[in-house]
């Protein structure tokens, strides 16, 4: 099948795009601008446009996957980037529905675990763009399987300008900083290795399913709190400076816990993420050491 992922050259996006080629299909990788991360994909049409731009140039594709956006739980509000956030991730998923619903293709839309209790930009604009979604699957027939990610992590997975926590934990532990932890630490979390997450994509991508509208979790359903987390990666790196507290996130309530529901990745996509935290941590390991030494 033809395949458009938009965000192709972000962390995720690379490597599902990687994990589509393997699989035996057309590739086409869409950015607002090509990185080093783009070198590396084999077997990709590369396309440069943004989502908030008009797709005249885009092909005729049979399934997009929808991984473009601003990313960030407390960064967009510290940034001031709460109207781009809106543009970026709510007004350009509307784009790429218009472009299923012109095209006809089915769309494969990378979510969050979204509870309300979550006041951030990130989580309010992906709310709504997910609503979106499920109005285009209700009203204009645009087959919609939203893949709620959980914690994704892994080798390549950038430190900086998001502060994603297992990269800042690694890059703090390998230098012999102590590691920083938001909101005491003892929030409850589901970590999913990155090659997990893409053979969800790909399993998605290829379900063919007589229902418009599915929402399925992808995590592994194995609690751990951000504290165990940390232990392990001092565990792992042999860090000497242990941790340190920072106070609240932004938008983070304090004491959550969001664990994956496997129920329905088992039931359509015949799977369940099943790499351990600490075997993931491990197969990452030398790819962090390399970086931050």
């Amino acid at each position: 099948m033809k395949v458009l992922v938009t965000g192709s050259g972000g962390f995720i996006g690379s490597h599902v795009c990687e994990g589509l080629v393997k699989a035996g299909h057309e590739v086409y990788g869409m950015d607002n601008g090509f990185t080093s991360t783009h070198d590396k994909l084999k077997g990709v049409t590369l396309v440069k446009a943004d989502v908030r731009g008009d797709f005249n140039d885009i092909p005729s594709v049979d399934v997009v996957v929808h991984l473009a956006g601003l990313l960030g739980t407390n960064e967009i509000a510290e940034l001031g980037q709460i109207k781009l956030a809106n543009d970026v991730n709510i007004n350009g998923t509307v784009n790429i529905l218009d472009y299923c619903k012109k095209n006809k293709a089915r769309l494969v839309f990378a979510t969050k675990p979204n509870p309300r209790t979550w006041c951030n930009p990130y989580t309010i604009t992906k709310m709504a763009a997910e609503n979106y979604c499920i109005m285009y699957a209700q009203e204009y027939k645009v087959p919609t399987i939203a893949l709620s990610l959980f914690w994704v992590y892994g080798k390549e997975q950038r430190q900086e300008p998001v502060n994603k926590f297992i990269p800042t934990f690694m890059k703090n532990s390998i230098q012999g900083k102590p590691i920083p932890i938001y909101n005491g630490g003892e929030q409850i979390i589901d970590c999913c290795y990155i090659d997990d997450i893409v053979e969800a994509f790909v399993r998605a991508v290829s379900l063919k399913t007589e229902e418009r509208w599915l929402r399925i979790d992808v995590g592994t359903g194995i609690p751990v709190t951000i504290n165990e987390v940390a232990q392990m990666v001092l565990k792992l790196t042999k860090g000497k400076k242990g941790t340190r507290s920072i106070g609240k996130r932004l938008g983070e309530p304090i004491g959550s816990a969001l664990v994956a529901d496997s129920s329905n990745c088992k039931r359509y996509l015949g799977f369940v993420p099943s790499i351990p935290l600490e075997k993931g941590l491990r197969k990452c390991l030398p790819w962090f050491v390399k970086k931050f030494k």
